[in-house]
């Protein structure tokens, strides 16, 4: 009887061992994963971080004709960029997105005619690969 009795601590002992292997092997592997992970935004961090600001002044003005607001995009650098914006109505929750093109140190202005007829409280992000996204509310 001690033999059986021994034999079942032994077989509890290696399943216990097999089970605390399989535990601390999940372990590592889910730390190796989040070591890969912090790494990886790190690294985006630092990407994001090295980017330059937006070149681009966003200023607003009445509509002449038509309703709301005009926004105009005026480029303050030496080569036409073509940027992602993205127009939000946050009474009326709506978004929308759009490309806007705007030639070298100039201006494009966008409005109701364009397709967003801008209102008070309104906020354009602006993304370009190459530069920092710019945020705006407009007051």
């Amino acid at each position: 009887m001690e033999s059986n009795e021994a034999h079942k601590k032994g077989w509890v002992k290696w399943v216990g061992g097999a089970v605390l292997a399989v535990v601390a092997g999940l372990a590592v592997a889910a730390y190796m994963k989040y070591e890969e992970k912090r790494e990886e935004y790190v690294k985006a961090l630092e990407a994001y971080a090295r980017l330059p600001e937006m070149p681009i002044e966003i200023t607003y003005r009445k509509a002449l004709m038509g309703p709301g607001l005009v926004v105009a995009f005026k480029n303050r650098s030496t080569r036409s960029l073509s940027v992602a914006a993205t127009f939000t109505n946050p009474t009326l929750r709506q978004e929308k997105a759009f490309r806007v093109d705007i030639p070298a140190n100039g201006v494009t202005e966008f409005g109701h005619r364009e397709g967003w007829a801008f209102a008070s409280g309104d906020s354009i992000k602006v993304v370009h690969n190459e530069y920092k996204p710019l945020n705006v509310s407009l007051p």
